[in-house]
């Protein structure tokens, strides 16, 4: 990735990973799992991206991970296909340029073809590959990219920590195709907001601490925070990914 500033494609599952960034940089919604994100990947190709990016959130594996931590892994364990190695130069370049920004992680990323949501099953994975987190997408985008002679990086954020259960509500939020479920969503929202009100008659506390509104590097502490005050902070931290220190974003 020398001369000409390459022309990124990003790919994320959900509607809601991409409403993170922002319009400046090229997006497909592909949806959850590998067949859907290679699809996305390879209509970015089609459209003239010349380095792609798996992007959004990751669930942790590592139990030393918190909330917010960036994962940015060497390469994504695919236990059909074998390893699959990001693009190094354009990873030590994000590396260096963000290291100050955020929490980040360089341990490997797990393909699952399932989610995985219980902390027994994650522990398993950690201990068995040794990934900072896993999910369902990267392994299609690296195939795809890697196939056509392309520069790939996958860029995740933890949401779920390894000791903590996805909720149902969670994986319930979209469909198959990323697009989010009005009334899972309507649900998630009001009832953090409905404990949030009989705190207030109660006196109790009415957010959690270090979610939303610090810098990039003052995120929730573990167990902290609803899921959607969790989704705020880990949109802060795609913001400071991608814009970074210059106008130019940290992804080139």
């Amino acid at each position: 990735m020398s001369g000409k500033p390459p022309t990124i494609g990003i790919v994320t599952a959900l509607e809601m990973e991409r409403g993170w960034i922002g319009s400046a940089v090229m997006f497909e919604v592909g949806g959850m799992g590998r067949a859907r994100a290679e699809a996305a990947t390879m209509r970015l190709l089609d459209r003239g991206a010349t380095a792609v990016v798996s992007w959004g959130i990751a669930g942790g594996l590592d139990p030393d991970l918190e909330p917010g931590t960036v994962v940015i892994p060497e390469f994504v364990v695919d236990a059909d296909e074998g390893p699959r190695y990001a693009d190094a130069g354009w990873r030590n370049r994000l590396l260096v340029r963000i290291e100050k920004l955020v929490p980040i992680s360089g341990d490997p990323m797990f393909h699952a073809d399932d989610l995985v949501t219980s902390p027994a099953r994650k522990n398993e994975l950690h201990e068995r590959w040794g990934a900072a987190a896993v999910d369902m997408e990267s392994a299609g985008v690296a195939g795809v990219a890697q196939d056509a002679g392309v520069p790939w990086l996958v860029v995740r954020v933890v949401g779920d920590v390894a000791d903590q259960a996805l909720p149902k509500a969670v994986t319930e939020l979209s469909d198959e195709n990323g697009r989010l479920r009005a009334g899972a969503v309507a649900g998630l929202v009001l009832r953090p907001r409905a404990r949030s009100r009989a705190g207030q008659r109660g006196g109790g506390p009415q957010h959690a601490p270090g979610v939303g509104g610090g810098r990039p590097g003052s995120g929730p502490r573990r167990g902290e925070g609803s899921v959607t005050q969790r989704a705020r902070w880990c949109c802060n931290v795609g913001t400071a990914v991608v814009r970074g220190p210059s106008r130019r974003g940290c992804l080139l």
